[in-house]
């Protein structure tokens, strides 16, 4: 099993390992054609693969954002999208997808996420702490100080 960089979300099995990650966390898309093609297109989404034998097993994708108003610019990390395949849970290969994204991010002073109610353990264990701001889905935000 290994992490490796990812570039192409129009690729096949990409977008099956994909609809399968939104089919469990129950969002429905209407034209994955074009979400897709989308995804391929905005240059700021990084992403890493957990691959064997051309099988993708998990993903991570992210991106290094700015907040910024009248006043302040601050580029964060934002971590979008996570997905560990069932088959492969509990052995360790979230923790290391999340390493390497904070990894390429360490040039930021915090990363943000929204993870799933199920799953805030798992972050605050690596040092993810709820923020007093919630997203605009409504989600809690989390954040991790570099």
């Amino acid at each position: 099993m290994e992490i490796v960089n990812f570039n192409n979300f129009e690729d096949r099995v990409f977008c099956q390992v994909f609809k399968k990650y939104f089919e469990e966390i129950q969002v429905h898309v209407e034209d994955w054609d074009a979400l897709f093609k989308d995804m391929n297109a905005d240059e700021r989404d990084v992403a890493k693969v957990l691959m064997e034998d051309g099988r993708i097993y998990g993903f991570i994708i992210y991106r290094k954002d700015e907040l910024k108003n009248w006043f302040f610019c601050e580029t964060i990390g934002f971590i979008r999208e996570f997905w560990v395949s069932k088959s492969m849970r509990k052995q360790g290969f979230g923790s290391k997808l999340l390493e390497a994204a904070e990894k390429d991010m360490e040039d930021v002073n915090r990363i943000m996420l929204t993870p799933a109610k199920r799953k805030e353990s798992f972050y605050e264990k690596r040092g993810y702490r709820k923020a007093k701001i919630q997203a605009l889905n409504c989600l809690h935000v989390y954040v991790k100080e570099l």
